[in-house]
């Protein structure tokens, strides 16, 4: 991946967590956490999916955002 990509795609994964943050009122960070111990109450099918969705939208961030530290 170019840099360029990279940075691209921080900001397109960005926009995506920063609208699950707005929805749930909660940082992705937090969120991770929670979902990493299986703390989180997913009322149903498509809230499962969609916390699987954010979980993997933020896990892509923190891959891009260490290949961007790693090429600077």
């Amino acid at each position: 991946m170019t840099l360029e990509e990279i940075i691209q795609d921080l900001h397109a994964l960005e926009e995506r967590i920063r609208t699950y943050e707005r929805k749930y009122g909660i940082t992705s960070r937090h969120f991770y956490e929670l979902y990493q111990q299986g703390l989180l109450d997913d009322d149903g099918f498509e809230q499962t999916m969609e916390f699987t969705r954010w979980a993997s939208a933020y896990e892509m961030k923190l891959e891009r955002e260490a290949a961007f530290e790693k090429m600077v």
